[in-house]
C-alpha cells in the first residue's frame, strides 16, 4: 500500500513538472515527463489519473503538430476510459479528436465526434465532475461552429442557444467565444443587423485584451468572414490586433501566422506588391520556425558533459562580465555601469528610463520546505524566463535574494503593462512587480530611481500576490493636468445640458448614445491623467517635494477661485499638500490650502463632517500672531476673514452652547482691536464695521437656532440681543425702508424679540412676511443666472425665509393661521419653482447641502393640510434628472412586482398595514399599490444631499465619496421622518440597500427585518437592482444586462441578497417577464424622454 502511494506521488510529480516545462515552452521535455507519468500509472490501480494523463499527452502532441501521435494517445486513453466507464474522459477525448479534425477542415467527421462527446455528458458521473459545465459548453460551441460550416444553420442555432445557457452556469466565462461563433452563424443566415450590432464590440475586445486563449482561432474564422463579406476595413483592424497579440506572445509561430494572414488580405484587396512582400516574409519566418524546432530537438539529445562545459564557461565569463554566478544575469556592478550609459543616451534623445523590480512571492517557504537546491532551481528558471521576456525591452539583473531588477528605456505605461503581464503569465512562480519610469532630471541618480521602484513594488505587494504597479515618476506639468481636467469637467457639464435638446424622440435617443459614448471616453481620459499625475502622490509611490506642493497649492487655489469644488482635488490632493506645507516655510500656500479644505468639508453634511471643517479653520489660528508680517494685503484680508468664518462655523455647531459662542464673539472683537486689524488690512471705517457686523450677525443667528421656546429671563439671550440690536438700528435708519437691513439680521432680530417675550409669534411672523414681500421679486432676473443666483437675496429668501415662515405658521394663533393658509401654500409653490431654478451640475457644487438642510426644516414644520409627498417628489424631480428617472423606473418595476405577487400568491401580502384577511387585502389593494408606487418614487430622496457626487464625476469615485453615498438612506430618512404623512416610508428608504438576509448592505447598523413591511422592502431591493443593472440610457459605464441575465443573477443570490420567493415567482411568471421586457426597453425610453423633455422645456423658459 505504501509503495502504491509513493508511486502515485511520483507520477503526480512527473505531471506537475511536465506542466511547468509546458508553460515555459519546453514541449518536448514535457512530453517525456508525461510518458514517464503514464508508465508509473500503468503499474498502479489508478485508471482515472491514467486516462487524464494520456489525454493530456495527446493535447501536448497536438500542440506540437504531431497529429498522428495525438490521435494514438487519445485512442489509448479512450480504450481505458471505456473499460472503467469514465464518461467525462470519453466526452473530453471525442472533443479533442473533433478539434483535430476541424483543424484540417474535416467538419462532418468533427461534428460526429462532438456529438459522441455530447452523449457522454448525459451520464450522472460526468455531471458530478467539477469540469462538467466547461466540457459541455466547449462541445456546444464546437457543434455550433461545425454546423455553421456545414450550412446546417438550424442545428447551429440550437447549440448557440445551449452554449449561452450553459455559460451562465459555467465556472469559466466563454461568452466572448460564443459571441464570435454566433456572429459567424448570423452572418451565414444573412442577419446583417445582428452582425453590425456586435462585430465592433468583438473587435474592440480583441484590441483591448490581446491575450484571449483562442485568439488565433477567432482571428482565422473572422478573417474568412470578412473576406466573404468584403469587410476590408474591419479585416485590416483585426489583423492589426493580431499583430499585437503576436508581439505579446513573442513566438516565431505567431509571427508566421500573422504574415500569412496579411498575405491573404493583400491578395484579396488586389495589393499584389504587399502580397508578394508578405509571402516572402512568411517563407522567412517558416524557415526560422523550422530551424528553431530543429534546435529544440538538438537540445533534447545534449548530454551532461555539454551542460558541465557550459556551466564552467558561464562561471568564467561571470568573473569578467560582472554576472550573477547562479543565474547568469547581471549583478550590481553591471547595473551601475549600464544605468549610467543608458542615462547618458536618454538625456541626449530626451527619452525616459525605467527600472522594474520582480519579487518572487513566498520564496522563503520554498527554501525552508524544499531546500536551497530547489530554491536555486526556481531562481534560475525565473532568470531564464525574464531574459526571454526582456529580449526586446532591456536587461535583467539579480542583486541578491529573491528579487530581480529590470532596466528599460523608452517606456510607456502600455508597454510596461504588456511586459509585466507577459512575465506574470509565463512564470510558473507567483511574483509581484513594481516599475518606475521617468524622464531624467538634473542630478538624476540611480539610487533615487531605485527608491521609486521599491515604492512601486511595496504598493504592489500590498495589493497581494501576482500584483503589478507602474508609476511614472517624471517631472510633471501639473498646470497642463489641471487645465485638461477642468476642460473635461466643463465638457461633462456641457454634455448634460446640450444632449437634451432634440426635436424628436429619435434625435434625442441619438444624442443620448453620443453622450454615453463621449462620457466613456472622458472617463478613460480622466483616469489616465489622474493615474499619471495624482495617483502616485495619493498612494505614496511618489515623494512630495517642496516644488510640487507649492505648484499644486497654486493650481488648487486657482480652481477654487474659478468656482470648482471637485472632491478629488479639493479634498484628497489638498490634504496631502496641506500636510506637507505645514512642515515647510510657505505660509501663503498653506493658508490657502487650509481655507480650501475648510470650505470643501463645509459643503458636506455638517452633522457628519463638522469636526473636519472646524479642524482646518482652527489650524489657521497658528497664523494669528504673524498676520501683520504677511506682505500681501489681499492674503492678510483673506486670512482674517477665515478667522471669522471659523467662528461662525463654531457658532453653528449643535454641540456648542450660546455662552461659548458669546465668549468667542467677544474674543474676536477684542482681537480686532489688539491686532490693529483696521490698520493691518488698511480698512475704511465703513469696511471695518461691515466685516465685524457680518461676523456678529451670523454668529448670533447660528448660536440661537437651537432655542425654540421663549425664555425672557435668559441672560445669554439678552447679551446676544445687545450685540445685534445696535447693528439693526443703524442699518434700519429712519425705518422707511426695511430692505436696508441685512436679511439674516432682520429675521433673527425679530425672532430674538419673540424669544425674549417682547412680541408674540403672530407679530414675529408678520414682520418676517413684511420683509419677505418687500424684497420679493427685487432680483427676479438673477434666478436664471447661475453665477449671481447663489449670492442673491432671492436665494436666501428661498432657502431660509420660506422654511422659517412655514415653521412660524405652525405656531400662529388659530385665527391668523387660517387666514394665512393660502399664503403659505403660495410660498410652498414659490419654493418649488425657485429650487427648480438652482444650478444642477458643472462647477457650482455645495448647493445640495444647503438645499438638504432647508428642505429638512420645511418637512419638520409642514402643516398637516399640505401635501408633503407632492413636495418631496417635486423637489427630487427638479433637482436631479437622472435620479428622478431612476425613481420613476423603480416605482414602475415595484408596481409590476406587487401585481405579480397579488396574481400568484396574494397570501404573501397578509399583515401589510395590518390587513390579515384576503378580502381585506383585496379591498385595500389600491392603498397598498399606491404606497409601493410612492415608495419607489422617493426611496432615493436622500441623494439630494450627495447630488454633487451622484452622476457628476466622470472618473472613479474616491473612498470619501463612496462612504458619503452610502449614507443617502440615512439622509433620506432624516428628511421625511418628522412629516406625519411621510413617516411610513422611512423603513422603505432605510432598507432598500440592505441584503435580504440582513447580514450585509447599508446602513450597517439598520436591520429592516425588525421594522414594518419587510416584504415590501424586499420588493424595493429587487426593483432598485433591476433598474440599475438594465439601464442602457443613463450614465452607467458598464454594459446593460438583459432581463434573462439579471434573472439568472438574482437566482444565484437568492436567499442572500434577494427574497427567494420573489425571485422564484419572477422566474416562473411569463406575464411578468413580458411586461418587464416592455418596461425595461420602450417603457424606459418613454419615461426618460418624458422627464428630459419637461426638463429641456423648463430650460427653454429660462432662456
Amino acid at each position: 500500500m505504501q509503495k502504491q502511494s509513493e508511486l502515485k506521488r511520483l507520477a503526480e510529480g512527473y505531471r506537475d513538472e511536465g506542466e511547468k516545462l509546458f508553460k515555459e515552452g519546453h514541449m518536448a521535455e514535457a512530453v517525456v515527463l508525461y510518458r514517464k507519468a503514464i508508465q508509473v500509472y500503468e503499474q498502479i490501480d489508478e485508471p482515472t489519473e491514467h486516462v487524464d494523463a494520456q489525454v493530456r499527452l495527446g493535447v501536448l502532441y497536438a500542440l506540437s503538430g504531431e497529429q498522428d501521435n495525438a490521435i494514438e494517445s487519445y485512442l489509448q486513453a479512450l480504450e481505458t476510459a471505456v473499460k472503467v466507464e469514465y464518461h467525462y474522459a470519453q466526452a473530453r477525448i471525442y472533443n479533442n479528436i473533433g478539434n483535430d479534425l476541424m483543424e484540417i477542415g474535416e467538419f462532418r467527421q468533427a461534428r460526429d465526434m462532438f456529438l459522441r462527446g455530447m452523449e457522454f455528458t448525459k451520464y450522472e458521473d460526468c455531471k458530478k465532475n467539477p469540469n462538467y459545465y466547461r466540457i459541455t459548453l466547449i462541445l456546444s460551441m464546437n457543434l455550433a461552429c461545425t454546423h455553421t460550416s456545414l450550412k446546417q444553420l438550424e442545428e447551429a442555432d440550437k447549440y448557440i442557444a445551449q452554449a449561452w445557457k450553459i455559460s451562465n452556469q459555467a465556472k469559466v466565462d466563454r461568452s466572448f467565444a460564443i459571441m464570435v461563433y454566433e456572429i459567424l452563424l448570423r452572418a451565414e443566415q444573412g442577419n446583417r443587423e445582428f452582425y453590425f450590432e456586435h462585430i465592433d464590440d468583438v473587435l474592440q475586445t480583441l484590441e483591448d485584451d490581446p491575450t484571449d486563449q483562442d485568439f488565433q482561432q477567432h482571428t482565422e474564422l473572422l478573417c474568412e468572414l470578412f473576406e466573404d463579406m468584403g469587410e476590408y476595413d474591419r479585416w485590416e483592424r483585426l489583423l492589426t490586433a493580431f499583430e499585437k497579440f503576436a508581439e505579446l506572445q513573442d513566438q516565431l509561430y505567431f509571427y508566421m501566422i500573422s504574415v500569412k494572414l496579411w498575405t491573404q488580405y493583400y491578395r484579396a484587396t488586389g495589393d499584389h506588391v504587399n502580397a508578394m512582400h508578405m509571402a516572402s516574409e512568411y517563407f522567412r519566418y517558416a524557415e526560422a520556425y523550422q530551424e528553431e524546432e530543429n534546435k529544440k530537438r538538438a537540445r533534447e539529445i545534449s548530454g551532461k558533459l555539454d551542460l558541465k562545459i557550459a556551466a564552467m564557461k558561464q562561471q568564467e565569463a561571470s568573473l569578467v562580465r560582472h554576472m550573477d554566478l547562479l543565474t547568469g544575469v547581471g549583478d550590481q556592478q553591471k547595473l551601475d555601469g549600464d544605468y549610467q550609459k543608458l542615462l547618458a543616451e536618454v538625456e541626449l534623445s530626451h527619452g525616459n528610463i525605467g527600472i522594474g523590480i520582480v519579487d518572487i512571492d513566498r520564496f522563503r517557504e520554498v527554501n525552508e520546505q524544499k531546500g536551497y537546491l530547489e530554491g536555486d532551481k526556481v531562481l534560475k528558471t525565473v532568470a531564464s524566463i525574464l531574459q526571454d521576456c526582456m529580449s526586446e525591452y532591456g536587461l535583467v539583473y539579480r542583486l541578491g535574494g529573491d528579487k530581480f531588477t529590470l532596466l528599460l528605456a523608452e517606456c510607456t505605461e502600455e508597454g510596461l503593462t504588456a511586459l509585466a503581464e507577459d512575465i506574470r503569465d509565463k512564470l510558473p512562480q507567483s511574483v509581484c512587480q513594481g516599475f518606475s519610469y521617468m524622464t531624467p532630471k538634473n542630478g538624476q541618480t540611480m539610487e533615487k530611481h531605485m527608491e521609486y521602484a521599491h515604492r512601486s513594488l511595496k504598493l504592489a505587494k500590498k495589493m497581494g500576490p501576482r500584483s503589478i504597479m507602474i508609476i511614472d515618476n517624471s517631472q510633471k506639468d501639473y498646470h497642463a493636468f489641471y487645465e485638461q481636467y477642468r476642460k473635461n469637467m466643463d465638457e461633462t457639464a456641457m454634455l448634460e445640458s446640450s444632449f437634451q435638446k432634440a426635436e424628436s424622440k429619435e434625435q434625442w435617443m441619438m444624442n443620448i448614445l453620443q453622450r454615453r459614448q463621449r462620457n466613456q471616453e472622458l472617463m478613460r481620459e480622466n483616469q489616465r491623467i489622474i493615474g499619471k499625475y495624482l495617483t502616485p502622490l495619493l498612494n505614496g509611490t511618489e515623494e512630495m517635494t517642496e516644488e510640487t506642493a507649492v505648484t499644486l497649492a497654486h493650481e488648487i487655489m486657482d480652481m477654487y477661485e474659478h468656482g470648482y469644488m471637485e472632491h478629488l482635488v479639493m479634498l484628497e490632493v489638498a490634504k496631502i499638500v496641506e500636510s506637507f506645507l505645514e512642515q515647510s516655510n510657505h505660509p501663503e500656500e498653506h493658508i490657502n490650502m487650509l481655507i480650501v479644505l475648510g470650505e470643501a468639508y463645509g459643503r458636506l453634511n455638517a452633522d457628519v463632517y463638522f469636526d473636519h471643517t472646524y479642524l482646518y479653520y482652527r489650524k489657521l489660528n497658528m497664523y494669528r500672531t504673524m498676520l501683520n508680517q504677511i506682505s500681501k494685503r489681499s492674503l492678510r484680508k483673506t486670512l482674517y476673514e477665515a478667522f471669522l468664518r471659523g467662528g461662525v462655523i463654531f457658532a453653528e455647531s449643535k454641540s456648542v452652547t450660546l455662552g461659548q459662542n458669546l465668549d468667542n464673539i467677544q474674543y474676536e472683537l477684542a482681537y480686532f482691536e489688539e491686532a490693529s486689524i483696521k490698520e493691518t488690512l488698511r480698512l475704511s471705517d465703513e469696511e471695518a464695521a461691515s466685516i465685524l457686523d457680518t461676523f456678529v450677525i451670523h454668529s448670533v443667528a447660528g448660536a440661537t437656532l437651537l432655542f425654540s421656546e421663549p425664555d425672557p429671563e435668559n441672560e445669554e439671550l439678552v447679551e446676544a440681543m445687545n450685540l445685534i440690536k445696535p447693528i439693526y438700528e443703524r442699518q434700519l435708519g429712519d425705518g422707511s425702508d426695511i430692505t436696508t437691513v441685512d436679511d439674516r439680521l432682520y429675521g433673527n432680530y425679530h425672532r430674538m424679540r419673540w424669544l425674549l417675550g417682547e412680541c408674540d409669534m403672530d407679530e414675529c411672523y408678520l414682520q418676517h412676511k413684511a420683509y419677505f414681500e418687500a424684497v420679493q421679486g427685487r432680483e427676479e432676473e438673477v434666478i436664471f443666472e447661475e453665477a449671481r443666483f447663489r449670492k442673491s437675496i432671492t436665494f436666501r429668501m428661498t432657502l431660509y425665509y420660506i422654511p422659517e415662515l412655514v415653521h412660524m405658521c405652525t405656531l400662529l394663533s388659530k385665527e391668523l393661521e387660517e387666514k394665512e393658509r393660502s399664503y403659505v401654500r403660495s410660498l410652498m409653490e414659490a419654493y418649488m419653482i425657485y429650487l427648480s431654478a438652482l444650478p444642477k451640475g458643472g462647477k457650482e457644487t455645495g448647493l445640495t447641502g444647503e438645499i438638504y438642510h432647508s428642505f429638512g426644516r420645511i418637512m419638520r414644520y409642514l402643516p398637516d393640510w399640505m401635501d408633503a409627498f407632492a413636495l418631496v417628489f417635486k423637489v427630487l424631480v427638479e433637482r436631479n434628472v437622472d435620479n428622478s428617472i431612476h425613481s420613476r423606473m423603480v416605482s414602475e418595476i415595484s408596481i409590476q412586482l406587487l401585481n405579480m405577487i397579488y396574481r400568484m400568491d396574494p397570501a404573501l401580502l397578509k399583515g401589510i398595514f395590518d390587513y390579515w384577511e384576503e378580502d381585506e387585502i383585496q379591498e385595500h389593494y389600491e392603498e397598498i399599490r399606491d404606497f409601493v408606487k410612492n415608495a419607489g418614487l422617493i426611496h432615493d430622496i436622500g441623494k439630494i444631499e450627495v447630488n454633487d457626487i451622484i452622476n457628476q464625476q466622470v472618473r472613479r469615485l474616491t473612498e470619501l465619496e463612496r462612504e458619503n453615498i452610502k449614507r443617502h438612506p440615512e439622509y433620506g430618512a432624516h428628511l421625511v421622518e418628522n412629516a406625519k404623512s411621510m413617516k411610513p416610508y422611512v423603513d422603505m428608504i432605510m432598507g432598500h440597500h440592505r441584503y435580504y438576509n440582513d447580514e450585509a448592505g447599508y446602513p450597517e447598523s439598520y436591520y429592516y427585518q425588525e421594522h414594518n413591511n419587510p416584504l415590501l422592502v424586499n420588493l424595493l431591493q429587487i426593483a432598485d437592482s433591476l433598474d440599475a443593472a438594465t439601464d442602457s440610457i443613463g450614465r452607467s459605464y458598464t454594459k446593460a444586462k438583459t432581463l434573462e441575465e439579471i434573472l439568472d443573477e438574482l437566482e444565484m443570490q437568492k436567499g442572500i441578497r434577494y427574497n427567494p420567493i420573489l425571485v422564484g415567482m419572477m422566474k416562473k411568471d411569463k406575464e411578468f417577464q413580458r411586461e418587464m421586457k416592455e418596461l425595461l426597453t420602450k417603457g424606459r425610453e418613454d419615461i426618460c424622454f418624458e422627464v428630459y423633455h419637461s426638463y429641456a422645456t423648463f430650460d427653454e423658459t429660462k432662456e
